[in-house]
């Protein structure tokens, strides 16, 4: 099973954004994907008209199937108050998130999978016979205007009991675990700050634990959302592990100051291998 792990693209509705875009998923066909993640931030400004975009893109280059390509969403998906476009969100009138994600719900609930609890995240997608892949909703989901288009992550308490469930229900025999923020503990805020992420403490510790009690264990745990790498740090922080799950992060399809764009191909076999494709 060949997954192309895609994230963070903040797709603005330029026509370079949309090159990158559409060069990132003819790169995924090109290597033999069997299937497409993308793993947040979309867009850079929760716009229904630049979701709407990135969905005909999606239908133009023939990865619009459920069966194909799975979506979650990010914080810029979500809220639009992010620094760039702080005076078209003063004017626009800071539309509810409750809102926001109803509007992303309607555009890509057809490749987030079948729903495990309220919110429509978590969220469980069979990718073969072999192979089944959990979402997690890792995005704050209170209005909070921050300038970062509240960037940190959490993951509530209340969703892991039927999360559980729903996996000892669908007794898959591999697993993959996706959620948009990179996990930290805040007790590296600093770290955090210039990795441009975290979860806050109980969203991490809550994370810990899901981790440690699914069955079967996660082969890996995919994300996106990370902006600045550490001076020293592996391209994609694959030697990165939260209770013993290997963490793969692929923040940057779309770029940002100093990185290029790229995208990562996963290899789920017995054993995994990831490899980051530039763009």
């Amino acid at each position: 099973m060949k997954l192309a792990h895609l994230s963070d693209h903040h797709y603005d509705g330029t026509p370079q954004r949309r090159d990158l875009f559409l060069r990132a998923l003819e790169g995924a066909r090109a290597r033999g994907a069997d299937h497409l993640l993308l793993a947040g931030d979309l867009v850079d400004y929760a716009d229904r008209g630049h979701l709407s975009e990135v969905a005909e893109l999606l239908r133009e280059t023939g990865w619009w199937d459920p069966a194909r390509a799975t979506v979650l969403p990010g914080n810029h998906d979500l809220y639009r108050h992010s620094a760039p476009h702080l005076v078209r969100s003063l004017l626009g009138g800071l539309p509810s998130l409750t809102r926001t994600r109803a509007t992303f719900d309607e555009l890509f609930g057809e490749l987030m999978g079948t729903r495990v609890a309220e919110p429509t995240l978590p969220a469980l997608k069979p990718l073969d016979s072999e192979w089944t892949l959990l979402l997690l909703d890792t995005v704050i989901r209170t209005h909070r205007f921050d300038l970062l288009g509240s960037w940190r992550g959490d993951l509530d308490a209340t969703l892991s009991e039927p999360t559980l469930e729903a996996i000892h229900a669908a007794a898959p025999r591999r697993l993959v675990v996706a959620g948009h923020h990179f996990p930290l503990p805040q007790s590296r805020a600093a770290t955090a700050l210039l990795r441009g992420t975290a979860f806050v403490d109980p969203g991490f510790a809550e994370l810990e634990g899901l981790l440690e009690r699914l069955s079967p264990r996660p082969a890996l745990y995919l994300c996106g959302h990370i902006h600045a790498w550490p001076a020293g740090q592996p391209p994609a922080f694959d030697t990165e592990r939260v209770s013993e799950v290997p963490v793969y992060c692929q923040g940057r399809t779309g770029g940002w100051v100093d990185i290029e764009p790229s995208w990562t191909l996963h290899v789920l076999g017995e054993r995994v291998e990831s490899e980051l494709v530039p763009l």
